[in-house]
């Protein structure tokens, strides 16, 4: 389990840098007490679920734009005489 000091150390790094090298998981493994693998695996795992939020929200800001599409599109046809 990480502490939210450990993790604290991992959120600083991945916000300048999500794929750290291996010398910055030797370093961070130094300073936080934890193996390289549960450092790589935080990392991935974290770039991962920021890639879902980040697809996730441009689904959310995409269908919104549709949804003002079509209420745009509504009331000019209803205005048209046909």
């Amino acid at each position: 389990t990480i502490t939210d000091q450990q993790a604290e150390v991992l959120r600083r790094v991945y916000i300048s840098d999500p794929a750290p090298s291996m010398t910055k998981c030797q370093y961070m493994s130094e300073e936080t007490g934890l193996r390289i693998n549960t450092i790589k695996t935080w990392f991935r795992e974290k770039r991962c679920r920021d890639r879902k939020f980040f697809e996730r929200d441009e689904k959310l800001a995409y269908g919104k734009q549709w949804r003002q599409a079509s209420i745009i599109f509504m009331f000019s046809m209803r205005d048209k005489k046909i």
